[in-house]
């Protein structure tokens, strides 16, 4: 039975604590250890954390005398692991049930994989609990050479994934392991980018985790405005790549491609065309674009509306209504009047990314029209599937490039 150690920090949040222990503790297939890292908590976290550790062996609790910060307690988590795969799990989040047998399930069987991941639920306080799709002990999975992973999300940050639902083979910690202190907010984006530098990545066909969504949350603290979010994400690519993720081949135009979704996300929000859009902060945010990637704010403009040759994206190109079509000759008419508008009020940048998208939304039509586009394009390539009857079953791992 795999052994998994469960990391779960924990600041002024004893209301949650409870339950995220107890949906760790009621994970079946695996054997458990809990940490709980309580930072020098102000409300019940002492009490609720001592009174979990009292009633169940598996569980640990630790108090520090002054508050450490989150990335410092996260540290001190990964240190105690001992497991055979370590989960880093906020006190406010909670698993799944077989989400934990599931993940383990597909890195037994293939050792080459250095993490799993799943989607998550969305919980909302005072909404209803949506039910996860399978509480299975197994379920497919999907598993891609870590390099091509990373292409993919470089290109595309909107795949990246949150923390409560992956699960890292704690040799991969000790390894190459250590959240950076000056990333605050993105430190775990900067790990997964990391630790698929040196492994395969999978992911579960399965709602892996529970993500509350409150006031309170670290990342809308840190990041409450879109352009401090693009920084945060910007740093988080700037250390990866400065710090060995250049050095790997194709490093710099992956560097590259993460900079120019960056800057194509930011004149998306600056240029969106729904009602409330942040257009107090258009000129910040599309400076922030001509800043990173001043390649992207041009009359070419392929890649801002997501579009390579005959080839689609981005999901708006797999918008199917009244057929993708005639979805792309409205995006068509909206963004080619939106800037020619642009260009009367003389916003130059403005003009030159929607007229770019534009003529983007033209080639596709032709393409389309003449059964040359790949339309609908899933978000990752296709990878290695594992059916859920072959979880547990030992394959020869691949040769791969990492």
């Amino acid at each position: 039975m795999s052994s998994v150690s469960v990391v779960v920090p924990c600041y002024n949040y004893a209301h949650f604590l409870r339950e995220c222990v107890e949906s760790v503790l009621a994970q079946r297939g695996v054997d458990v250890r809990v940490l709980v890292l309580d930072d020098c908590s102000q409300d019940d976290t002492p009490r609720v954390g001592a009174a979990l550790a009292a009633e169940d062996p598996r569980v640990e609790f630790r108090r520090h005398a002054t508050n450490q910060r989150h990335i410092a307690t996260y540290n001190e988590g990964l240190e105690w692991a001992s497991g055979d795969y370590t989960v880093l799990l906020s006190a406010d989040d909670l698993l799944t049930p077989g989400a934990l047998a599931r993940a383990t399930r597909v890195m037994d069987a293939h050792p080459e994989v250095g993490f799993v991941y799943g989607a998550n639920i969305r919980l909302v306080t005072g909404e209803p609990r949506r039910p996860p799709r399978t509480e299975a002990p197994a379920a497919p999975a999907e598993l891609w050479d870590g390099r091509v992973w990373l292409d993919a999300i470089c290109r595309r940050r909107a795949l990246f994934i949150d923390s409560p639902e992956v699960v890292v083979r704690t040799a991969m910690y000790k390894r190459h392991g250590g959240y950076r202190p000056e990333l605050p907010h993105t430190a775990d984006v900067e790990m997964w980018l990391r630790l698929a530098s040196h492994c395969d990545v999978g992911r579960v066909d399965a709602d892996q985790a529970y993500y509350r969504v409150h006031g309170q949350n670290m990342h809308g603290q840190l990041a409450g405005s879109a352009v401090r979010s693009l920084e945060h994400w910007r740093a988080a690519f700037s250390s990866y790549f400065d710090h060995g993720g250049a050095a790997l081949p194709g490093g710099e135009a992956r560097r590259r491609e993460a900079y120019a979704s960056l800057a194509a996300q930011a004149l998306r929000y600056a240029y969106a065309p729904t009602p409330g859009g942040p257009t107090a902060a258009r000129d910040e945010l599309a400076g922030f674009a001509a800043r990173v990637a001043p390649e992207v704010v041009s009359p070419r403009g392929a890649f801002t509306a997501g579009a390579r040759g005959a080839s689609a994206l981005e999901p708006w190109a797999r918008r199917a209504v009244l057929g993708v079509p005639a979805y792309l000759l409205r995006a068509l008419a909206r963004d080619g009047s939106r800037g020619a508008l642009a260009a009367l009020r003389g916003d130059a940048l403005g003009s030159a990314f929607l007229l770019g998208r534009a003529w983007a939304h033209l080639r596709l039509v032709a393409a389309t029209a003449s059964r040359r586009a790949t339309l609908p394009v899933g978000p990752l390539p296709p990878g290695r599937i594992v059916p859920a009857s072959a979880a547990g079953a030992r394959e020869a791992p691949p040769a791969t490039g990492s």
